[in-house]
């Protein structure tokens, strides 16, 4: 008994899914074959669910800040259901007390992939008379498919050399490595033809990482990359992460288009005098200083008595 207690208050495990909270305790008569949760009372509960990799840890959980003294019966189970119903794992235990940070019971999935599982656990408290359920559903997949992001750009619509700004968002429960490659192409003759960049550049695609939750955007400098684009339908196509974004390009009414083009023009007259200017200012300091300093006279050092 002393050493299942022991057990049960094994440290949380790092990986793990945001559970089901169920704010109150058992009390239905749910079984293994259903999706949904019910739980009544003052306590609070909660049990892994979702999407899993083959032999992460799934847990069940009984919060508590104070040791409680209780008289429970627990029957944790894992049972497969995506073949012909199989318990793969299930544990009768007792409990007499639970001890801050409370009653946790972990149990490890097994390797296999692709998999689905019912995760459940029945409580019978013999001090209350009562007795219940708590279910999920976790589900197995191969690290690949658990891979989830999406990507947005900030219009629909674009004049011909618009500024196209695409962001990916990692939604998923792990990083994700990308790359900063990316193409657009067009709809042509029933199908999705590459936009040949009008500048070609050499090739340097350099890996990053995009944490849980965090966001990667990127603007294309369409007058440059591409020599503005002609009006039809469009996509950003981020092919290492097989994520795609639609867009049509507009006609522009002729003064706007003019003044598109003119600014385009300027800008490609003034890249190059920039980084001209880059380099040859703080060439040009260092050179004054250099200069200066070979002009100013040297003090004689003074001679010590």
């Amino acid at each position: 008994m002393k050493e299942e207690s022991v057990f049960l208050l094994f440290l949380f495990s790092v990986f793990f899914n945001p559970p089901y909270v169920c704010e109150g305790g058992f009390d239905s008569s749910l079984w293994f074959e259903t999706d949904e949760l019910i739980a009544q009372g003052i306590d609070s509960y909660n049990i892994s669910e979702g999407l899993y990799l083959p032999s992460e840890v799934v847990w069940f959980r009984f919060p508590t800040e104070e040791t409680v003294e209780v008289n429970w019966t627990l029957i944790v189970k894992l049972i497969r259901v995506d073949v012909e119903p199989l318990t793969v794992y299930e544990k009768n235990m007792t409990i007499v007390k639970v001890r801050p940070p409370g009653l946790q019971y972990p149990v490890r999935l097994p390797d296999d992939v692709p998999a689905k599982y019912r995760f459940g656990v029945i409580k019978s408290d013999h001090v209350k008379g009562t007795k219940g359920t708590l279910i999920s559903t976790i589900e197995v997949k191969e690290f690949s498919q658990l891979i989830d992001a999406v990507i947005t750009i900030d219009k629909e619509e674009y004049h011909y050399c618009e500024d196209i700004i695409f962001t990916i968002r990692n939604i998923g429960r792990f990083p994700i490595e990308m790359s900063h490659s990316y193409r657009i192409d067009k709809w042509k003759d029933g199908e999705w033809m590459k936009v040949s960049p009008a500048v070609k550049a050499v090739p340097v695609d350099i890996g990053y990482t995009l944490k849980l939750g965090k966001k990667y955007s990127h603007t294309i400098d369409v007058s440059e990359r591409y020599n503005c684009l002609t009006e039809g339908r469009y996509r950003v196509n981020k092919r290492d992460l097989n994520l795609t974004a639609e867009f049509r390009v507009i006609r522009s009414d002729e003064p706007e288009l003019v003044k598109i083009q003119r600014e385009v023009h300027l800008k490609r007259i003034l890249k190059p005098v920039y980084k001209v200017l880059f380099f040859l200012i703080p060439a040009a300091i260092i050179g004054i200083l250099f200069i200066h300093r070979r002009r100013s006279p040297v003090k004689p050092r003074a001679r010590p008595w």
